[in-house]
């Protein structure tokens, strides 16, 4: 038979609106219990009924057979089946099946005439409730009351049980903290939320099995601390403790744990329950508010801390050293302890007034020591808000730049009196320095400058190279220099420009038009140089050559000196033009790889001089730096050492040898020593005169090429005769 369920599982408990959400209220037992009693004879339903709402109000729902259970179930709430075994259709036990397949914790009690040994077995093994034996007197239905009233009682107890059960494990699954109850001895666990298995890292199952098994978790370096802890909640005492856990992440979870026995009416411990909080947040703020106070404490910035009435609470060693109050001294009072009487009354009502609305003050404070001596403060101070934004407190960093202050005034007095123009600008333009010599160069007063916008006083600045360069050291925080012409004052300026600390810039200047018009009359004079002596010469050298063609004797040899003189000259133009267009280039350094740079070198000299044997000896991948034209510096010392040589079939030797931080080029001839004043010329030593031949030309150009190389020339003698010039550069 099918029997459909029913509400009567849940009837024991009912909702109370007045209560928080998900809560409900647990009544007392009801007076009435509804059973539905199912027997074939209706007149004994009838008596039985009679005397059980009479007696123990009871109401009954009469049934003959098992078909009408079906329709009682459905329509009403019963708490308890009374069935006799015999009945139409079936038997109580078959009864007994259906309804336990529906409903597995209605209790059925099972009241007949058949004896226990007949059916009480097999009853109790169906799920039967309680069996009663029918009798003959009215005691068989006081015995039925009483047992339907304590079978129905027990299980609206356990209903009530279960539900409010079912409610404390909903809002404990709800919760992030862990919340276990304990055996007594801590060896059996009665119960433990999920929260546990994130927190731990173990499974509630395995913890089920070995509740122990907690202890894996705890970082080695807590576990004795927590054993102790475990063993006074076997000794009655409550714990509160906090320990690491968690293995699986390298025990980085600290957690608070909050432990109670509870005791009944005997004083024994009938259970143990705890509550287990993940502290790791709160940990880790404490953990940066000690790095904080840390940091606050060594630092060597003065520090302090104040109500909102400015009343010190805190202050740092660092105000104790600036100040020369100690920490004692200060803390409980105002800061009119540190005034100097410098400052009005206007000027700290602005601070307040800044700090009062919630914003940050930044500037400069004379404060005068405990010992009387005034110092220069930089100063930050900052309002601290509470969790409505209402300012409770304020905090302030300072810095003493009483000798920065010191030097900055004596640099002033330097920079004034500067043969260099020098001017400052801060971040906004604004002019803050001016030295005297560029106020005579600019033609400006320092009164008509400092504090001005530095554009409003040069506006025929804007739109020129001046503008540019300044705005980008200004950007970028990157020095620079440059050569222009102002037009403004007809000048050429050598202009150097630098950040300042204070977000501005330095701009130091000379006025280098003299030296530009030199430089003009230099390029002039060599373009004429180069023009008019080359073709005179040229003209000599042709009518010699023809008098020598024509000529006999002596003329003829005379006439072939001023040929060579004449190529002389022309050689000794060329070197002075490669020379002068060396000195006007701005100078570029390149990557050298040394072997294929000599090579081409050789190559190029053994065409020029066929006469000549030159020795190359240099290993494969050195390389260096060099200026872009070195090779001119190479060409000249091996022309040289070949036009010098004591041999008609001169040999030069030229080795390569590198260390981690030097490449030196060796160049070894036969020829006679090198004159002392060409000596002096190539080592730096003095320049060529014009009472000096041509050849000192030729080594300036050597000494110019290998300092921008930022390398070094070493002039000897060797043993068999002859001279070792070795240059060497930077690897």
């Amino acid at each position: 038979m099918d029997i459909e369920p029913s509400s009567t599982d849940s009837d024991a408990v009912n909702r109370d609106d007045s209560l928080a959400p998900g809560f409900v209220k647990v009544t007392e037992t009801e007076t009435q219990i509804d059973v539905l009693h199912v027997d074939a004879n209706k007149a004994f339903v009838n008596t039985t009924a009679e005397f059980l709402e009479n007696q123990y109000d009871i109401f009954v729902h009469p049934a003959s057979e098992p078909e009408d259970v079906v329709e009682h179930l459905a329509n009403n709430e019963i708490d308890c089946i009374v069935a006799d075994y015999d009945m139409p259709g079936g038997n109580g036990i078959e009864l007994l099946e259906a309804v336990r397949e529906q409903h597995p914790e209605l209790p059925f009690i099972l009241f007949t005439a058949k004896t226990p040994d007949e059916i009480a077995g097999k009853a109790i093994s169906k799920g039967v409730t309680d069996y009663l034996q029918k009798g003959t007197s009215t005691a068989q239905y006081e015995l039925l009351g009483n047992r339907i009233h304590n079978v129905v009682t027990q299980r609206r107890c356990e209903l009530r049980a279960h539900q409010l059960e079912q409610q404390f494990v909903e809002h404990a699954e709800q919760t992030n903290n862990v919340l276990w109850t304990f055996s007594p001895d801590m060896e059996d666990l009665i119960f433990i939320n999920s929260a546990f298995e994130d927190l731990y890292g173990i499974s509630t199952d395995r913890f089920q099995d070995n509740p122990l098994c907690f202890l894996e978790a705890t970082h080695p370096e807590d576990r004795l601390h927590v054993e102790e802890a475990v063993n006074r909640l076997k000794d009655g005492q409550p714990v509160d403790i906090e320990h690491r856990v968690n293995g699986k992440k390298d025990h980085q979870r600290w957690v608070q744990v909050q432990a109670q026995p509870i005791y009944d009416d005997n004083d024994e411990v009938t259970r143990i329950v705890g509550l287990i909080t993940d502290i790791t947040e709160q940990k880790e703020r404490e953990n940066q508010l000690r790095q904080f106070k840390q940091a606050v404490e060594s630092t060597g910035q003065p520090f302090y801390f104040t109500d909102c009435d400015g009343v010190i609470e805190y202050v740092n060693p660092a105000f104790e050293e600036t100040t020369g109050y100690s920490a004692e001294e200060v803390i409980g009072k105002t800061l009119k302890i540190l005034q100097s009487g410098a400052h009005d009354q206007s000027f700290y009502e602005t601070i307040w007034e800044t700090l009062l609305d919630g914003k940050t003050w930044h500037g400069e404070l004379l404060n005068q020591r405990k010992d009387g001596e005034q110092i220069v403060i930089k100063q930050t101070i900052a309002p601290v808000t509470d969790e409505t934004g209402q300012v409770n407190h304020f905090v302030a960093v300072s810095n003493d730049i009483t000798e920065q202050k010191t030097r900055a005034q004596k640099r002033k007095q330097v920079i004034k009196r500067m043969t260099d123009g020098v001017f400052e600008v801060d971040a906004d333009w604004r002019c803050t320095l001016i030295s005297d010599h560029a106020q005579t160069v600019l033609g400006v007063s320092e009164s008509e400058l400092l504090g001005e916008n530095f554009w409003d006083v040069f506006g025929n600045a804007q739109g020129t190279t001046f503008e540019t360069e300044y705005r980008e050291v200004m950007e970028t925080r990157e020095p620079t220099s440059f050569v222009e012409h102002y037009e403004e004052f007809d000048r050429w300026f050598d202009v150097q420009v630098y950040p300042n600390d204070d977000g501005g810039i330095a701009v130091y200047f000379q006025d280098v038009t003299e030296r530009k018009e030199r430089e003009r009359c230099l390029e002039l004079l060599d373009r004429v140089l180069r023009h008019n002596l080359r073709n005179d010469i040229n003209v000599i050298r042709g009518q010699a050559e023809i008098i020598h063609n024509q000529s006999m004797n002596g003329i003829g040899e005379s006439a072939q000196k001023i040929v060579k003189k004449s190529d002389n000259l022309i050689q000794l133009a060329e070197k002075e033009r490669v020379l002068v267009d060396i000195l006007q280039e701005q100078p570029e350094v390149i990557d050298v790889v040394v072997r294929p740079f000599l090579k081409t070198i050789v190559t190029k000299m053994e065409s020029t001089y066929p006469h000549a044997t030159l020795h190359l000896e240099c290993p494969d991948e050195i390389t260096t730096t060099a200026s872009a034209k070195f090779s001119k510096a190479v060409e000249e010392l091996i022309s040289n050492a070949i036009i010098h040589s004591k041999s008609d079939d001169p040999i030069i030797e030229i080795t390569v040898r590198s260390t981690p931080t030097d490449v030196s080029i060796a160049i070894v001839d036969d020829a006679p020593p090198i004159p002392r004043m060409e000596q002096n010329v190539l080592l730096k030593e003095s320049e060529p005169t014009s009472l000096y031949h041509g050849g000192g030309l030729g080594l300036s150009l050597v000494r110019v090429l290998t300092s921008r190389s930022n390398g070094r020339i070493e002039l000897d003698r060797v043993d068999a005769g002859g001279n070792r010039i070795e240059l060497t550069l930077p690897s």
